[in-house]
């Protein structure tokens, strides 16, 4: 809805039932069955032509799945989403500012373990909440050279957990949302020395972070930085194709030795899984 020529509302109404009926090994007798309200609502004000603000705010709800059921009695998770953010914009910049504020209710963390084929478990924490920063932007350089760089901030946490400590259920206070990490970020960085000729370098930053929900140090990844390369070339053609495109993704280059996951299953049963070293993929594209 338009209120005056900068200012405008917007909101959608979503009205969602979900049921369940299953009677197995895995989930036993299952008969639930959930009615959703999901509203959403905004505001968008247009600064000037470069500059845009905006917020909006949705509740959510959302199911647990099959996985969810085998491995307990999960409950739906309820989600207060609050944002608020910036846009800029002009020929040759663009720059995106986004605060957020996810509260939730029964959220379906994950717990550190695998079930027996593999599928991550999840479990209701309670009260929790996400609260971070998203920054991402575009800047042409010059005509050869672009750089795209981004970052996020933000405090994971589950509120009042309670947890089973030597065989006593004990509220550890706030603690951290397994596999969260408070900082990440990557940069973009393309160079075009010819128009069909793209060359890319990819960095990623990524902090270190739990694989539990308990704050347990001996369950936990360090942080790690990685680069890729990449180059592209498309040449346009006037026979069967209108275009190929012959692509190189170098992953890792400089061979580092890093792990971006793993499981905790507790007790001091930890796995971790190390990424691949120096790697490189060759594609080709053909456009009819």
């Amino acid at each position: 809805y338009q209120i005056t020529e900068k200012i405008s509302l917007f909101g959608d109404l979503q009205l969602r039932n979900v049921h369940y009926k299953a009677d197995s090994w895995e989930t036993g007798e299952v008969n639930d069955n959930f009615n959703f309200f999901n509203p959403k609502a905004g505001l968008n004000y247009d600064i000037n032509a470069k500059n845009k603000l905006y917020f909006f705010f949705f509740l959510a709800n959302r199911e647990p799945n099959r996985t969810d059921y085998e491995n307990g009695s999960p409950r739906p998770e309820k989600l207060n989403d609050f944002e608020l953010g910036w846009r800029f914009k002009t020929a040759k910049s663009q720059l995106n500012v986004n605060g957020y504020y996810m509260r939730y209710k029964d959220q379906l963390v994950l717990t550190g373990g695998f079930d027996d084929v593999g599928a991550p478990i999840r479990k209701n924490s309670g009260d929790s909440y996400r609260l971070g920063l998203e920054v991402d932007a575009i800047l042409k350089l010059s005509k050869k050279w672009t750089i795209a760089p981004n970052f996020t901030i933000s405090s994971n946490k589950n509120v009042d957990f309670i947890s089973d400590v030597n065989g006593t259920l004990t509220n550890l206070g706030n603690t951290n949302i397994a596999y969260s990490p408070e900082f990440i970020a990557g940069n973009m960085l393309t160079f075009a020395p010819i128009t069909p000729l793209r060359l890319s370098l990819l960095s990623k930053f990524v902090s270190d972070q739990y694989m539990n929900n308990i704050d347990d140090a001996s369950g936990k990844l360090k942080d790690y930085f990685v680069n890729d390369f990449n180059a592209s070339y498309e040449i346009a053609t006037k026979s069967v194709f209108k275009s190929i495109a012959v692509n190189l993704l170098v992953n890792n280059i400089f061979n580092v030795d890093y792990v971006s996951n793993g499981a905790d299953y507790g007790g001091g049963y930890v796995y971790y899984y190390p990424q691949a070293g120096a790697n490189f993929l060759v594609g080709l594209t053909l456009t009819f």
